[in-house]
């Protein structure tokens, strides 16, 4: 069994948020994500600072720019 976190915050502790669920059901739930591994290369490929800034890529992508800086810091989709 995994935790899934039902607030989507992966870093939330709270009990209320949080739901046991197996490996499958919590692989077929992250599929509602926004960003995929081949976005998150592509993000990465594209960053180039002073030309396409974090907030440049998080309103093409339709996530937050600390997402972004997530994916490039490699702590989402490393």
């Amino acid at each position: 069994m995994e935790l899934d976190h039902l607030c989507r915050n992966r870093w939330c502790r709270n009990p209320a948020h949080l739901e046991p669920v197996t490996h499958r059901v919590n692989s077929q739930r992250a599929g509602n994500r926004k960003l995929s591994q081949a976005k998150a290369n592509a993000i990465r490929a594209a960053y180039r600072p002073r030309i396409v800034t974090q907030l440049q890529l998080a309103r093409r992508y339709g996530v937050s720019r600390r997402t972004i800086e997530c994916v490039l810091n490699g702590k989402f989709w490393p």
